[in-house]
């Protein structure tokens, strides 16, 4: 929402440009994301910086059907992305975009060949939600590699998951691999932001010198 309003996520400050965002949501029914969805529009409003007509799109795929390993499955993300010339896809979570098991290496490879093809229709970014095995037995703490094939590592161009720390409410921005672009710059936490502010729902926080979240 952030984006498709013009304002940086990490620092808040305005981007050059709003850029068109394309939201494939394929795990929450709308009925439990509207009122979400109306307090980030919302929000934008509130710092002068409102959501333009068509700059944000949300395609509700909750009740399953979508597989993007299957022929059908890579056309259709394909023409959304026709349809919709987004500067950014955010999409997940995989396993709900997928009819089969994402452990086999196969279906993960067509679902790389689908995104692949999609992005290089208007140069795309893409953010896709993946993920994290459960806590085994032997774990000291959740491993955040992606679930399933070993190809997910091999993969994107830069992996990121949300660690927790000592601060229930602050979360290390961990990362899988380290950026291929290596001038980009991310947060190295995201806390909760205070509610009835103009913060949004995660800002992005620094580490003291004794490891304590400040800012």
């Amino acid at each position: 929402v952030q984006v498709a309003a013009g304002i940086h996520p990490f620092t808040g400050f305005p981007m050059r440009e709003p850029k068109r965002v394309l939201f494939v949501d394929a795990e929450n029914h709308p009925d439990q994301t509207l009122e979400s969805w109306q307090q980030l529009v919302g929000l934008c409003a509130r710092h002068d910086m409102p959501v333009a007509p068509g700059m944000l799109t949300v395609l509700e795929e909750w009740a399953g059907g979508r597989d993007l390993a299957s022929p059908e499955g890579s056309a259709w993300l394909v023409e959304r992305v026709h349809a919709y010339r987004p500067d950014l896809v955010v999409m997940g979570p995989l396993t709900n975009l997928a009819d089969r098991d994402l452990r086999d290496d196969e279906p993960v490879r067509r679902i790389r060949n689908a995104v692949d093809a999609a992005r290089t229709i208007c140069n795309s970014a893409f953010i896709m939600e993946h993920h994290a095995p459960l806590k085994g037995s032997m774990d000291k703490e959740r491993p955040l590699r992606p679930y399933g094939s070993s190809l997910f590592l091999k993969w994107p161009d830069y992996g990121y998951g949300i660690k927790p720390t000592s601060d229930p409410k602050v979360f290390e921005w961990f990362k899988n691999r380290g950026p291929r672009v290596r001038s980009r710059e991310w947060p190295m936490a995201l806390r909760e932001g205070q509610a009835n502010s103009l913060e949004f729902p995660w800002m992005p926080t620094l580490f003291g010198e004794n490891g304590e979240p400040i800012g």
